[in-house]
C-alpha cells in the first residue's frame, strides 16, 4: 500500500493546495486515488474511472486554480462502444471525462482494440500531453500491421493527432533524426516509447526513452532527434 492508499504502485503523487490554501497530497495507484490534507490527515477516496489504471499525470492546484489529472486504463469493447483509454478531471478528481477522439481513428469495430502504455503532460498547460502507443493494429496488404509511437493533444484530449509512427521497418511518419542504432536495425529495435517527460514551462519540448533510445523534439513532435554519445 502507498500510506492508506489501496495499490502497490503508485504512478502520481504530488503535493498541491486546495482552494483554501490548505496543503493537499494527492495519490493515484493502480487502483485507487485519494486526496489527503496534511494539517488533518484527512482523506478523501477519489472515484476513479473504470478498468486498470496504467498511468497518471496532472498539475497540482492551488488556491486560485483547481487541480487537473489524466488517467490512462486498459481499453475494452463492450457491445460496439469502447470503454477506458484517457480520462481527464478539472475538479481534482471529482469527475472524470472520456478524451480518446482520434485515437482510434482508424480501429475498425470489432477488430483488435490499440494498446497504450504510458503518457506525459505539460504542467504549465495541461492542455498539452503526449501519449505512448504500444500497438495500434492496421490492415496492410490483406495482413494486419503493427504500428507504434506517439500521439499529442494541445485541446485536454478533444483531438488527438500522431506526432511519431513506425512499424518495425520504417518511420512511418518521417520525423526522426536517429544514429547508426536506427539505420541498422529499424524501429522495431528500439520499440515504443516506454518513459516520457514534457518541459512544465514549454509543451513543445518532450524527452523520450524507449527500450534503447533517447530521443526529443522541441517543436511539439513536428521533428524529433535522438540523443547519442559523439
Amino acid at each position: 500500500q502507498c500510506g492508506r492508499v489501496e495499490g502497490k504502485r503508485v504512478l502520481y503523487i504530488s503535493m498541491g493546495q486546495d482552494s483554501d490554501g490548505s496543503n493537499v497530497l494527492t495519490v493515484i495507484t493502480e487502483k485507487a486515488g485519494a486526496r489527503i490534507w496534511e494539517d488533518t490527515a484527512r482523506m478523501e477516496i477519489l472515484r476513479m474511472p473504470p478498468g486498470s489504471l496504467l498511468a497518471a499525470d496532472g498539475r497540482p492546484g492551488d488556491a486560485d486554480r483547481v487541480g487537473v489529472l489524466y488517467v490512462l486504463t486498459e481499453m475494452e469493447e463492450d457491445g460496439g462502444r469502447v470503454r477506458g483509454g484517457m480520462y481527464k478531471s478539472t475538479d481534482c478528481g471529482g469527475n472524470w471525462v472520456q478524451v480518446n477522439d482520434g485515437l482510434l481513428d482508424g480501429w475498425s469495430r470489432g477488430g483488435q482494440l490499440p494498446e497504450f502504455k504510458t503518457f506525459a503532460i505539460c504542467a504549465g498547460n495541461p492542455e498539452i500531453a503526449y501519449l505512448s502507443c504500444d500497438a495500434f493494429h492496421v490492415k496492410v496488404d490483406g495482413g494486419i500491421q503493427r504500428q507504434f509511437g506517439m500521439l499529442k493533444t494541445v485541446s485536454g484530449g478533444k483531438q488527438w493527432q500522431w506526432v511519431y509512427r513506425a512499424n518495425d521497418n520504417e518511420i512511418l511518419s518521417g520525423n526522426f533524426n536517429g544514429s547508426w542504432i536506427n539505420r541498422d536495425y529499424g524501429p522495431e529495435w528500439g520499440e515504443t516509447p516506454r518513459s516520457l517527460a514534457v518541459s512544465a514551462t514549454d509543451g513543445n519540448v518532450c524527452f523520450v526513452t524507449d527500450d534503447g533510445r533517447t530521443y526529443y523534439t522541441v517543436d511539439g513532435g513536428t521533428w524529433w532527434q535522438q540523443c547519442y554519445s559523439s
